[in-house]
């Protein structure tokens, strides 16, 4: 009888053992981030016949590199206990346009299509970074077009290249007030 319970203990610890190369990762965090925000992504654990871990306790390490492989942020990794890790790392704030590499492991084998190449993006504009140039700072001519440009940048000073964000102007009398 010992080793009819020996052999279901195996067969158990088969079923619920990382195999990395078949252990693979979903989400947006393995392709992109924004600065300063969490860029999540889920492993999910595969034994070595190719079935999904039903439970946790599975070496997973993750690390962020840059482009001379040194780790950029720590990834904060949590078991789910069925097979399953939830991962998010907070994306630095960009200074370069290179992508970082974002390495996932079982102990220290890859999982399948590791490691990623994420692209962080800027983050949110941070009003105190953002400034205004053109002609219709200085100075406007009733009935006229007075022109001007708004540059946005994010906490760090990183110009962003996407729009989108509100902006909210108005003139101003120092005896009337916003016009």
């Amino acid at each position: 009888s010992i080793m009819t319970y020996v052999s279901y203990f195996r067969a158990f610890l088969a079923a619920n053992t990382a195999f990395a190369p078949n252990c693979y990762a979903e989400g947006t965090g393995l392709y992109e981030g924004v600065a300063g925000k969490p860029a999540p992504f889920t492993v999910f654990a595969v034994n070595e016949e190719g079935e999904r871990a039903t439970r946790g306790g599975a070496n997973v390490k993750c690390f962020l590199r840059d482009t001379d492989e040194n780790e950029v942020v720590k990834v904060i990794i949590r078991d789910n206990l069925n097979g399953t890790y939830e991962c998010h790392y907070q994306a630095p704030f960009a200074s370069m346009p290179d992508p970082f590499t974002l390495h996932i492991q079982i102990g220290k084998a890859p999982i399948k299509d590791s490691p990623y190449h994420p692209m962080v993006k800027p983050g949110e504009p941070k009003p105190s970074q953002c400034y205004a140039e053109g002609e219709g700072i200085e100075k406007a001519t009733a009935g006229k077009t007075a022109p001007f440009t708004v540059y946005m940048q994010d906490i760090k000073g990183t110009k962003l290249t996407e729009g989108g964000h509100d902006v909210d102007a108005w003139l101003e009398d120092p005896k009337q007030g916003k016009i």
